[in-house]
């Protein structure tokens, strides 16, 4: 008896009924057998079902259904919008789908109250670098007997399967509660293992071996700069032979709707770097990661058109990706990964190859289980100039207990090119982040006590360029309440002298269902400087809104004041405004140096998760001259199109 059949045995049985249609599911689901949740997260409790919640399956001649019962009668909504992180930061039900009897991978389903939804690949080995995108539906029914009610439909002609038996585990997370529910309870909510099993009855639908999906678009734009009207046109096409590989081909890719980077200020002399939000570049992507600061996907600007591959297996991966953009400039890229090759190691590589440089970076994981602490090491070589980077980071997590993270890293002069993160060239760097936690009270109180320390160097002068040490205790409360004390001092090179905070930072935050503000302020007992940070997002009748200031205060008289509020406000059904409104004052020694206000408005009508019509208005006005430096307007329309 092989090790799959073992499986097999250890897993629920549930034989699923065919329905004429949805609705037909939706008015009778109640006379199905149910699936019952257990208790996970904290803690876990593998004998009592919790009586709460609920979920039934069944599946119509397109369609795989599930459908959730849950005792939450308002429930916390999380974002509205698709394919977004933030819908954690809310109340969330979903569905893992393996549909292959050795269950190597599976498709997950996410979904919020307010509406919003994300995919994505869990392997056996943890989250896929390939992302997936499909098009699915889910929809809250309605509020029956005080209970929330929601469907998800996943079409056959979207993902690929074998037969008639499917794996499943629906889990769902009660945000401010901080409890996790599965029908999975033998493993973590992880596990591809021990899902339950299902077999359609009557099951006779036709799986497609190729997947084929076009992504077109064209848009008009009216820019304060040109007195003609621009209209463009393009997209990606994305070819899936098999669930493991994906070749993506892009063309003048558009990419007006990706959200807008909500800037801030910071105390240390660090460059912002912001993540890659455009999808030809982010799907896969995780095939290429560095620790090394040599990749940089924004740096590629204006996308001409771009080739990208990726592949996929249970010992190994691949990935290649070909870009021209700007005037000429042209950027290739391959990535090969290796998974448990040898027990506990992760090997890859990489070769970088742009108009200047030509790179080979390599590196490995290892997990060292005598002492519970994963060890990674890279390094990288320039043929165009012969320069060299290394970076070896050692991280060790226990909670409650001790947990340390090292790093060092050795950077020559010239070894990143213009693809790279530059700021990072002729350094050497290391930090230490250690900690203590534990538990109070029957986990009511759970504090920490947190040490840092960095210092960073020009390495060919030996000149200081960074240091940071810190000391911190932080105690979260009740799941939901958190705060901070200590003492940190920064030390930095302006380039005519050392500037030094030294003072105490204080951070306190509290996450409630309609607010979760965050504050953080440090004040400088030196040189009395200060600096001011506050977040908060606003769950308010199903939409999301964040307030973002930071402001900073130097004695010399240079002040900082970046205010945001930007989020998703549903205005009708699929149809969603996504303000972003952004407020900049700068000084200098008193005097008014820029006062600028930012309006970006986008509203969208989405027809499906990825066919919209969309209306962008996009202004600065300069506070100071009293005058727009800016006034751009655009429509666009993007089309999902399921070929095959």
């Amino acid at each position: 008896m092989n090790l799959v059949s073992i499986l097999l045995m250890t897993v629920s049985l549930h034989s699923v009924d065919r329905f004429n249609s949805v609705d037909d599911f939706i008015r009778d689901y109640s006379n199905l057998e149910p699936f019952y949740f257990y208790k996970v997260f904290p803690g876990y409790d593998t004998i009592h079902p919790v009586n709460t919640i609920k979920a039934y399956a069944g599946y119509t001649e397109k369609s795989l259904l599930f459908l959730i019962e849950w005792d939450s009668i308002r429930p916390i909504s999380g974002t509205k919008g698709y394919d977004s992180r933030d819908i954690y930061m809310g109340d969330y039900i979903g569905v893992y789908l393996s549909p292959f009897k050795n269950r190597e991978f599976a498709y997950g389903f996410i979904a919020s109250p307010g509406g919003g939804m994300m995919d994505y690949i869990l392997t056996q080995h943890g989250f896929s670098a390939k992302e997936w995108d499909a098009l699915w539906d889910f929809k809250n029914i309605t509020m029956r007997n005080g209970k929330w009610v929601s469907l998800f439909a996943i079409p056959f002609k979207s993902i690929f399967f074998e037969d008639s038996i499917f794996f499943i585990n629906l889990f769902a997370n009660s945000f401010l509660k901080n409890v996790l529910y599965a029908t999975d309870y033998n493993q973590p909510i992880s596990g591809t293992y021990n899902m339950e099993k299902i077999v359609l009855s009557g099951f006779d639908i036709q799986n497609s071996r190729i997947k084929l999906d076009a992504i077109p678009y064209i848009r008009a734009e009216k820019r304060e700069d040109s007195t003609s009207l621009n209209v463009a046109g393009g997209g990606i096409i994305e070819v899936k032979p098999n669930f493991f590989s994906l070749l993506s081909l892009a063309y003048n890719p558009d990419f007006s709707t990706v959200d807008l980077d909500v800037t801030s200020l910071d105390v240390n002399i660090y460059p912002r770097y912001y993540p890659e939000k455009r999808k030809f570049f982010t799907e896969g992507s995780g095939n290429f990661a560095f620790s090394l600061p040599v990749y940089y996907s924004r740096n590629i600007d204006t996308l001409k058109y771009g080739l990208k591959g990726v592949y996929e297996k249970e010992k190994y991966s691949l990935y290649g990706i070909y870009a021209y953009y700007n005037t000429s400039n042209q950027f290739f890229g391959i990535g090969l990964n290796g998974k448990k090759v040898i027990k506990n190691l992760d090997p890859y590589m990489r070769v970088l190859k742009d108009d200047s440089i030509v790179q080979v970076v390599g590196g490995a994981n290892y997990y060292v289980p005598f002492i519970g602490s994963m060890l990674s090491a890279e390094g990288g070589y320039n043929f165009q100039n012969s320069n060299t980077a290394i970076e070896v980071f050692l991280s060790h997590q226990r909670y409650p207990g001790f947990s340390i993270n090292m790093d060092i890293a050795s950077i020559d002069t010239a070894f990143i090119s213009k693809i790279g993160k530059p700021w990072y060239n002729n350094t050497l760097r290391g930090s230490v982040f250690a900690s203590y936690g534990w538990i109070l009270s029957n986990g009511i109180f759970r504090p920490s006590l947190m040490v840092y320390g960095e210092n960073l160097y020009g390495k060919m002068s030996k000149s200081s360029i960074y240091k940071e040490r810190s000391l911190k205790l932080q105690i979260i409360a009740y799941h939901n309440i958190f705060s901070g004390i200590g003492f940190r001092e920064d030390i930095y090179n302006t380039g005519s002298g050392d500037m030094v905070w030294k003072g105490i930072p204080v951070s306190i935050g509290i996450d409630t269902r309609y607010v979760s503000p965050t504050i953080y302020y440090y004040y400088d007992l030196e040189n009395k400087n200060s600096f001011l940070s506050l977040n908060s997002g606003f769950h308010i009748m199903e939409s999301m809104l964040n307030l973002s200031v930071s402001a900073k205060k130097l004695s010399q008289g240079a002040d900082s004041l970046i205010t945001t509020v930007y989020g998703e406000l549903p205005l009708y059904k699929r149809v969603i405004l996504k303000p972003f409104i952004e407020y900049t004052h700068y000084t200098a020694n008193g005097n008014p140096e820029s006062k600028n206000v930012h309006f970006n408005m986008r509203e969208f009508i989405y027809i499906n998760r990825f066919t919209q019509i969309a209306l962008l208005q996009n202004a600065v006005y300069d506070l100071k001259t009293k005058s727009f430096a800016q006034k751009n307007f655009l429509f666009r329309v993007q089309l999902y199109w399921q070929i095959l």
